[in-house]
């Protein structure tokens, strides 16, 4: 299979789409991006903006899963499960506790460190090819701790990092408050991770990535598929709501938490639940820190942004199109006062997210078991924004029957994931 003119769709205009688009315009291939809203505005809009290149632990960890019913009981706590949905997607629990095992949990680690090899040189060159390396920031990520004992008991994820080639530096209290002066409440000490880059504006990153690929002459196009249509070992289009079919010899399935209905009809079988995130933009005298931070207990992450400062939150397991809770976000990111005193400021605006989880922390890239035209590019989970540019390659590499750039051997689709 190769490019020559042949019509491709890419379903799903996020910052995963939006750069599988590109790429195969790229390649030649007269390419359709398609979706139900506008580009970057869906998932990719709301992220706390990390390419998380040291982001190698999953978040299936036996530590993790033991912690799991107390999380649960916290009224107010980060851990949200909407149990109708829960039963509705009872094996993609299951198989995440079995994940939390310790040998699973190593060897996922290790599948996710050697999908982020290629990310730091991957980002560069498409960010200048965009026209967005000024949207990258590169002040590290800075993981904060209020209380000691928590602190040591988290080590060993540290320790796998380093195992795994991320660079970790350890701080006390007052080197973390000398770096970032605006940690003026609880803290124990912290642990950067100086490679991470951080995007300061993700939609408009999403939005530079579709600008070049419709100035490379792609099309961008609003409606919402509700069928990829198979005929024999090959699929055909897809079908949309409210409209007539749409025609293609390639079909690429990145719509995020949407995908895998659409893709199981054609042999995938790793599940994803929607584990909604959520966010606030502030501003203020307060709502100001320096560099990004991680409030380890409170799971409040803390961004500056081109927009202000964002903070993120919550995994809440729930329908994705289902009413956002904004109140119990809003009682969970209060949490960050203990550290970042006054940093709720004055809230300028809410969003909510479903991510594209799987219980393994891979993601879902390759062939469609049943149809070798269909390539499937989702299931990213916290990762989507960091395995943009790399998932994109290896979409455009698969799609010219090149041997892709990225090992694809732990992103199959028919994969157990337990």
């Amino acid at each position: 299979m190769s490019g020559g003119g042949g019509h491709a769709l890419v379903l799903g205009a996020g910052v995963v789409g939006a750069a599988t688009a590109l790429a195969l315009r790229r390649d030649g291939w007269r390419v359709t991006l398609l979706d139900r809203g506008a580009p970057g505005e869906g998932c990719s809009l709301g992220n706390a903006g990390n390419i998380g290149v040291a982001s190698v632990v999953p978040q299936a960890t036996p530590a993790q899963v033991r912690a799991i019913p107390k999380l649960l009981r916290e009224a107010d706590g980060a851990l949200v499960a909407r149990w109708p949905y829960v039963l509705r997607e009872l094996p993609w629990f299951v198989r995440f506790v079995a994940n939390g095992r310790q040998g699973k949990m190593e060897a996922n680690a290790r599948a996710l460190a050697a999908l982020m090899e290629r990310v730091p040189a991957s980002w560069e060159a498409l960010a200048a090819e965009a026209g967005a390396a000024d949207l990258f920031a590169r002040a590290g990520l800075l993981h904060v701790w209020r209380g000691e004992v928590a602190m040591r008991g988290a080590a060993w994820a540290y320790d796998l990092r380093r195992r795994l080639g991320a660079r970790v530096e350890e701080m006390d209290a007052d080197a973390a408050r000398a770096r970032e002066p605006a940690l003026q409440g609880e803290v124990a000490g912290a642990r950067l991770l100086p490679d991470v880059p951080t995007v300061t504006d993700p939609l408009e990153l999403t939005r530079r990535l579709v600008s070049r690929f419709e100035a490379l002459g792609g099309a961008v196009e609003r409606a919402e598929a509700t069928e990829v249509v198979r005929e024999g070992d090959r699929v055909r289009g897809v079908r949309t709501a409210g409209g007539g079919p749409l025609d293609a010899e390639l079909v690429v399935l990145a719509a995020g938490a949407w995908s895998a209905r659409l893709a199981r009809p054609h042999g995938a079988r790793v599940p994803v639940v929607a584990e909604r995130g959520y966010h606030v933009m502030v501003s203020g005298a307060n709502a100001r820190v320096s560099q990004p931070l991680m409030l380890v207990e409170a799971r409040v992450m803390a961004s500056p942004m081109r927009g202000g400062l964002r903070l993120t939150t919550m995994a809440e397991f729930a329908d994705p199109d289902a009413p956002p809770d904004h109140d119990r976000a809003a009682r969970v990111l209060d949490g960050a006062s203990a550290s970042l005193p006054g940093v709720m400021g004055r809230v300028e605006s809410r969003w909510m997210g479903p991510r594209p989880s799987t219980p393994d922390s891979l993601p879902v890239i390759g062939r469609a078991p049943r149809a070798r035209n269909l390539l499937l590019a989702y299931g990213h989970g916290h990762l989507g924004l960091t395995m943009a540019s790399v998932t994109a390659e290896a979409v455009a590499d698969l799609a010219a029957d090149r041997p892709p750039r990225l090992n694809l051997a732990a992103c199959s689709a028919t994969r157990s994931a337990a």
